[in-house]
């Protein structure tokens, strides 16, 4: 007879038994490591202090835009003044 069919249930229980701890491993292995949620917490609040300062950072590139546009408009009118003095009647 073929060994594989004289086996007892017992034996054919522990086998079962062996391969789905096996399975159980290997799946345990593939899966993510889990983020402790303190860590989550700690970059939640990193990521709401970084747009908070990216929110500041723009509100001020704004007002140097405004200002350079003002200055630049300036010397643009100054170097026009200074080009054509006779223009507005200044001599």
């Amino acid at each position: 007879m073929n060994a594989s069919r004289t086996r007892s249930p017992n034996a054919l229980h522990e086998m079962e038994g062996r391969l789905q701890s096996e399975l159980e491993q290997q799946v345990e292995s593939i899966k993510p490591p889990a983020v402790p949620p303190a860590y989550v917490e700690k970059l939640d609040l990193a990521l709401r202090n970084t747009r908070s300062t990216l929110r500041t950072v723009e509100k001020q590139i704004g007002s140097l835009q405004v200002w350079l546009a003002l200055v630049s408009f300036g010397a643009l009118v100054a170097i026009g003044l200074a080009l054509t003095p006779n223009l507005f009647g200044v001599r």
